[in-house]
């Protein structure tokens, strides 16, 4: 007997363990989706984890490999390393960009800096860099946390498309 059953995905039902009583299936059907727990805050979470551990993050969670393997891949080493320098320059500037405008309170700069680092995020499937730039930095330990996340995320694209 499997561990779940095969329930729709958009069924209340979808996640219950296989042998549920009727009472758990009465209370799921009576649930509204405001009950249902809310998704994780990334803002929250990086803020734990960088007050709480030590701070670092698998190449595997930081960036997509094989996406970076792919784009890479078919340059010669002199394009890439080029490319390697301009991506690195670019994520430094918008999460520099990024902090100043959440320093000092400009929300339109902070936009156009969070949609500019989130499209570089997304080139190299850097998840980890694009939910902290996604949460609030108003704090000493966010922005930390953005710029250490940064540093591993360039040193991650580096190691990857130099293997490429």
């Amino acid at each position: 007997m499997p561990a779940t059953r095969n329930w729709p995905p958009w069924s209340r039902r979808a996640r219950m363990p296989a042998p549920a009583s009727r009472s758990c299936l009465k209370t799921c059907a009576r649930s509204s989706p405001t009950d249902w727990p809310r998704p994780i805050d990334p803002s929250r979470v990086a803020r734990f984890n960088f007050r709480r551990f030590k701070w670092g993050f698998t190449m595997a969670e930081l960036i997509d490999q094989q996406l970076v393997r792919e784009q890479f891949g078919a340059l010669d080493a002199e394009t890439a390393a080029m490319l390697v320098e301009a991506m690195e320059a670019d994520l430094r500037e918008w999460s520099k960009a990024l902090i100043t405008a959440w320093q000092q309170g400009d929300k339109e700069k902070a936009s156009r800096a969070r949609h500019s680092l989130k499209g570089l995020c997304g080139n190299f499937g850097a998840s980890e860099l694009m939910a902290l730039a996604e949460g609030e930095l108003s704090g000493d330990a966010e922005q930390a946390a953005l710029k250490a996340c940064l540093e591993q995320t360039i040193t991650a694209i580096r190691a990857t498309a130099c293997h490429a």
